[in-house]
């Protein structure tokens, strides 16, 4: 049973695979975009193995990506995604003798492209089709920055505004992968809370993952990486946002894992600046 200071943040890649879909199921309007530069990052000592338990790592493990991520209007309907990493930093370190590893690389990038099925109604749908591109570094089993493989993503956003200033989003998704992955399913709930004065948002995750297929002697099965096959975790994740001015703000988010499997099992942080283009609707 984990203890509470083993309730451990988690919110990976996904933000590349995840949460990376900022406007749930409202698209961007033509012409409109958002545009967010953060930088997340990970210190590890310890991992859950593939039956949920808590385990130290053989050696210390960190990994630091600084990440642009962009949607843009491609029309009323119809919004283009990018998410890529385009520096990362990884080492590991042996506890005992200091020894120490580290590479800088590219990571994995992904692209996406939503469709907004309902919008101007009280409850706003979307589809969104996204595909990993392995870019990332995988030629060294312990200083890896990306998974070596292609995946595509169908991923479908349910949310509902009850206000100008509060909402809701449920979404659920089917990962397919390649070279040897599990295919995965990804769901989760987001509520969002912006104060009265408009400086402050609040936002709120619960977000899973399970993968698909049996594990049986599967490949790239290692708990002490963030590129682990088979890995499965229940998270929650809250966020902050402060809004310089209607374009600009700044984000800062955190968030814990209740249970996981070959993960790490960590505190992880994230950080970001963000501006964004609010074309009003074409008639």
């Amino acid at each position: 049973m984990l203890r509470p200071k083993n309730i451990l943040f988690l919110f990976a890649f996904f933000m590349m695979q995840i949460s990376w879909v900022y406007a749930g199921g409202w698209p961007q309007h033509k012409g409109g975009y958002f545009i967010k530069l953060s930088e997340w990052w990970i210190a590890s000592d310890q991992h859950f193995d593939a039956e949920g338990h808590i385990r130290p790592n053989i050696v210390n493990y960190g990994y630091y990506a600084t990440s642009v991520y962009t949607e843009v209007g491609v029309g009323n309907r119809w919004t283009a995604i990018l998410n890529f990493p385009f520096i990362n930093y990884t080492y590991t370190q042996h506890p005992t003798n200091l020894m120490k590893q580290s590479i800088w690389k590219t990571g994995d990038a992904v692209l996406g492209l939503k469709y907004a099925l309902t919008y101007q109604d009280p409850i706003a749908i979307g589809v969104t089709l996204s595909v990993a591109l392995p870019f990332g570094y995988n030629e060294n089993e312990a200083l890896l920055t990306g998974h070596g493989a292609f995946s595509e993503m169908l991923r479908m956003d349910v949310s509902q505004s009850f206000n100008a200033h509060s909402w809701i989003n449920i979404y659920s998704a089917f990962c397919h992968r390649s070279q040897g992955y599990a295919d995965e399913f990804h769901y989760g709930i987001e509520g969002g809370l912006t104060l009265s004065n408009e400086k402050l948002t609040f936002i709120a995750r619960l977000e899973g993952l399970k993968a698909l297929g049996k594990d049986e002697n599967a490949v790239h099965v290692n708990p002490q990486s963030l590129f682990s096959n088979f890995k499965e975790y229940l998270s929650i994740s809250p966020e902050i946002i402060y809004h310089v001015n209607e374009e600009w703000g700044v984000t800062l988010g955190a968030g814990f894992a209740m249970v996981g499997k070959n993960i790490f099992a960590n505190p992880t942080f994230t950080v970001g600046v963000f501006n964004r283009f609010q074309k009003k609707e074409e008639s």
